[in-house]
């Protein structure tokens, strides 16, 4: 067993008290159990502003139909898909807030996504579902590649993607990504959004 412990921590055993931690460049010790709930208290507030970071769907939804507005090379109802690897519970959710705010919209599993895009204006790519191969086929078949997750954006899957910065939605766009997808936005959008290249 190894028992190794970090650089900076020393371990002492008072007593009956039990253990107890002295940090290094911190003034007096503090208990074992102690620094176990601080870090699980860490832990939990760290998963709970990460959760925060998403916008929920129907505000996406919303948000997607004013986008698509600005998207000069979309005419008449628009119909997005959605692909998904093991978020088909949030697929179907999305599906739903999409379908309310006017959109036709489908869930297709990713491995499936390619015989599915026939009509399609675009499609909203999970961070599980983003890979090469579906960013190759958006480019290929001119659809426009959505998400609720900036990095995806950020990183070149899609084209344009949706985040929370300071409170409030923010709309990141992947210019490089759009001109290779076919689409173009108005500068209006653009003025509006965070630019990526």
């Amino acid at each position: 067993m190894n028992t190794a412990k970090p650089r900076g921590v020393r371990l002492s055993r008072a007593g009956r008290r039990g253990s107890w931690v002295r940090l290094k460049g911190t003034v007096g010790r503090f208990p074992v159990r102690t620094c176990r709930r601080w870090g699980l208290m860490l832990a939990l507030t760290a998963a709970a502003s990460a959760l925060a970071q998403e916008l929920p769907a129907k505000v996406q939804a919303l948000l997607f139909k004013k986008i698509l507005l600005y998207d000069r090379s979309v005419s008449g109802k628009p119909k997005l898909l959605v692909a998904y690897a093991d978020e088909a519970a949030q697929a179907g959710e999305l599906v739903s807030a999409l379908q309310e705010a006017g959109f036709d919209a489908a869930a297709v599993k990713v491995a499936v996504l390619s015989g599915s895009v026939a009509g399609a204006t675009g499609v909203y790519v999970f961070p599980h579902a983003a890979s090469a191969a579906v960013k190759a086929q958006l480019a290929s078949g001119k659809l426009l590649g959505l998400s609720g997750s900036a990095p995806l954006a950020e990183r070149g899957d899609v084209a344009v993607a949706l985040s929370v910065k300071d409170g409030k939605p923010e709309i990141v766009v992947n210019l490089t990504v759009l001109h290779d997808e076919g689409h173009a936005l108005s500068s209006e959008l653009l003025n509006l959004a965070r630019v990526v290249k």
